[in-house]
């Protein structure tokens, strides 16, 4: 089970999932995730929320996080593309955001040479930028050295492990390094789980067998 893995759950949800007319949709998605969570043992969780969220959602998450008996909280992120400041990463509230970092879900067509002086800009200032889905990204996924350099400059990589992208799924030996070189800073879920799709049975039992090969650490942010 992953929680025995990871100990803490970290899943993303997308704009499509938190806007004003969603709701009823998600109440549903977040049923079927508390199962998921409480089946797989995690012993805490957290749920990274587009900062755009509406304020029905964002309540309908804060009231989920309270519902289960394990402890869970919600966590903002800015969407970036190659057009983004990435200076103007500011408007979360303290309770909301992580403790060390501010973070992104970049596009999939997200060019690191957009991405790399921000980073040195930041780290210069004291920020950390944690890219999150960094597996996502096919420009880097075609090169994956760019992942190394994102890393030396101070940015911490959140990955899926899914088998949706080559990073996870190719490159599994790769992968492995990345984790003992200490480039992934946490295993992220790509989206609200229902043990009954059989999509998201697929990338759990994929994820159990990546975490096989070697012990990744507990992810804690």
């Amino acid at each position: 089970m992953s929680g025995s893995h990871l100990r803490r759950d970290y899943t993303l949800l997308r704009t499509s999932d938190c806007g004003p007319d969603s709701l009823p949709d998600l109440q549903t998605k977040l049923k079927n995730h508390g199962h998921y969570l409480l089946a797989e043992d995690f012993k805490e969780f957290r749920l990274f929320v587009p900062i755009t969220v509406s304020a029905e959602c964002k309540k309908a998450l804060h009231t989920f996080c309270s519902s289960l008996p394990i402890p869970g909280a919600v966590r903002m992120y800015h969407e970036v593309d190659n057009s983004s400041d990435l200076s103007q990463l500011d408007g979360i509230a303290t309770e909301e955001a992580l403790q060390k970092y501010s973070a992104i879900l970049p596009s999939r067509d997200f060019s690191y040479n957009r991405l790399r002086r921000s980073i040195w800009e930041m780290s210069t200032e004291g920020k950390n930028l944690l890219i999150l889905m960094a597996d996502s990204v096919e420009q880097w996924n075609e090169k994956p050295s760019y992942f190394k350099r994102l890393f030396n400059k101070g940015a911490g990589l959140a990955f899926s492990g899914s088998p949706e992208y080559r990073q996870g799924w190719f490159y599994r030996n790769k992968l492995k390094q990345h984790h003992q070189y200490g480039l992934v800073k946490i295993w992220i879920t790509p989206q609200l789980m229902d043990l009954d799709n059989p999509a998201h049975q697929q990338f759990l039992q994929y994820r159990e067998r990546t975490f096989g090969l070697f012990q990744p650490h507990a992810n804690d942010l």
